[in-house]
């Protein structure tokens, strides 16, 4: 299915799964940075409700969800709830309500109520979701982002950045493509400014870092907008990753 017909049962399935109590439906990532890849892109959302979900609120929303996988990329959802207060006076971390993505689906069906205790809280993550949808966002449904969505302090933004390029290196060996081209989105934030897709992150590599490392850069941008495979010695790998970290990590 086509992502602008798939984000209508989106909405529709958000719709019908809160009613009155959905405040607004945004989408983030690369559905709106670009490099958009079905085949290896998710897509990212964020619901902004009323007030405090119910049990039968979250369950609602996952199982109105969870049908509608069969028509998503091969990665599915990954989406957060947060109250619509939260999103508009923002502070880092903020806290939300419910969070999914389509790799917890067996945990949600296997014990809901166990799935519902562990997937709430507080997430560093959404100082970069936030930053990501006042700068590209699009509203699906609700108020408009600037109305829905206070500021984002530069400082909270890039603490959530360094978080992400520490758990990139922590799964590096199990994901070198992830790494290598948010490394690159993490440092051209640091260095100028630039809120980008990985995608965009890495053709910023291509202009900004050392020619030695255009083999690499050109393998992982590669691997990103086709099927994955990656072509690249470890060891060049990881002489890239950790220049890029040295100057994320002054």
């Amino acid at each position: 299915m086509e992502l602008e017909a798939l984000l209508r049962k989106l909405e529709d399935a958000m719709r019908s799964a809160l009613g009155e109590g959905l405040s607004g439906l945004y989408l983030h990532g690369s559905a709106v940075l670009g490099g958009f890849n079905p085949k290896g892109s998710d897509i990212d959302f964020i619901i902004l409700a009323k007030k405090a979900l119910t049990f039968e609120e979250k369950a609602a929303i996952l199982d109105a969800l969870l049908p509608l996988e069969a028509f998503a990329p091969p990665r599915g959802f990954e989406m957060s709830v947060v109250l619509a207060e939260n999103a508009l006076h923002f502070f880092h971390p903020c806290r939300f309500e419910l969070h999914y993505a389509s790799n917890y689906r067996l945990d949600y069906l296997a014990d809901p109520a166990g799935y519902f205790r562990r997937y709430q809280g507080s997430d560093p993550d959404l100082a970069a979701h936030f930053t990501v949808i006042l700068a590209a966002g699009r509203c699906l449904l609700g108020r408009p982002i600037a109305e829905a969505f206070g500021p984002v302090r530069h400082e909270d933004y890039l603490a959530s950045l360094r978080d992400d390029a520490r758990d990139a290196m922590a799964n590096l060996a199990q994901n070198p493509v992830y790494a290598c081209l948010n490394l690159c989105r993490v440092l051209a934030y640091v260095e100028e400014g630039l809120v980008l897709s990985k995608k965009a992150g890495g053709e910023w590599g291509l202009t900004h870092l050392p020619k030695a490392f255009s083999r690499v850069l050109a393998a992982a941008l590669a691997a990103y907008a086709g099927d994955g495979r990656f072509c690249a010695d470890e060891e060049s790998v990881r002489t890239f990753c950790a220049h890029l970290l040295g100057r994320i990590f002054p």
